[in-house]
Order: structure tokens, then sequence, then C-alpha cells
């Protein structure tokens, strides 16, 4: 079929040739089937079917098939949104490394001059303990 589907006859057009394979309900009715298609389509779909919301019988309305997104192209826009979330989460995650890195540093070096201050109170009393023996 060579139409365009982005104008909307045209797009009448390819949904009016995919409504003929549909089959029929026993009272005569078309059966509703899903017609998968990327997101674009489906609104061309949906778009097309409104034009024909005048018909007199469902068929002519082409109400037979309802537009359906598939699954593929859903992977595809979370595979667009995912590296967005993924550098808020690194920028996240490497803030709370550095601030945990930062507090680290700030505990190791008042354990140090605590340590330091012990250290140097021991050596003053030994050498005060040396000065009183002599």
């Amino acid at each position: 079929m060579d139409k365009d589907e982005s104008k909307i006859g045209d797009a009448i057009d390819i949904v009016d040739e995919y409504h003929k394979y549909v089959p029929l309900k026993p009272d005569g009715s078309p059966l509703t089937l899903p017609l998968h298609a990327d997101g674009l389509s489906c609104e061309r779909v949906n778009d097309a079917q409104n034009a024909r919301i005048n018909g007199n019988t469902k068929w002519l309305q082409l109400q037979g098939l309802f537009p359906n997104i598939q699954e593929w192209h859903k992977r595809c826009l979370l595979l667009q949104v995912r590296p967005v979330i993924c550098d808020i989460l690194y920028d996240q995650v490497w803030f709370l490394i550095n601030l945990l890195i930062n507090v680290c540093i700030k505990m190791i070096v008042k354990k140090i001059k605590t340590m330091c201050f012990y250290f140097r109170t021991y050596m003053m009393n030994c050498t005060q303990a040396k000065a009183q023996e002599k």
C-alpha cells in the first residue's frame, strides 16, 4: 500500500484496509482485535477512527481494531529515561560517598588527636616521674 500515514485521509485508508481482515461475530458486528503499533501510529489510528465516528455501523466506524502500543516501544522509552535516572542516582551516591569519606576522615583525625593527647600526657608524666626520682 503506497499511503502516507501522516495524512489523515491516507491513515483512514490504511486502517480501512486492515479492517477488511477483522473477523465477524455471529451477530454480524466486527470482532475487536488489537492493532499493535508504535505510539505515533496508534494516535493516527485513533484519529482515523474519530474521523469515521459518524458512520452508521461499527464497520464504518472502524471499531474492529483498537490500537495497542507494542511493549518493545515501551522498553525503548524506558531505556531513554534510564540514563537520566542513572545520572541522578550516580550524583546522589557520589555525594553520599564523599560525605562518608569526610565524616570518616574527621573521625580519624579526632581519634589521632585524642591519641596524641594521651601519648603527650603519658610522656609528660614519665618525664615528671623521672625528674622526681633524681
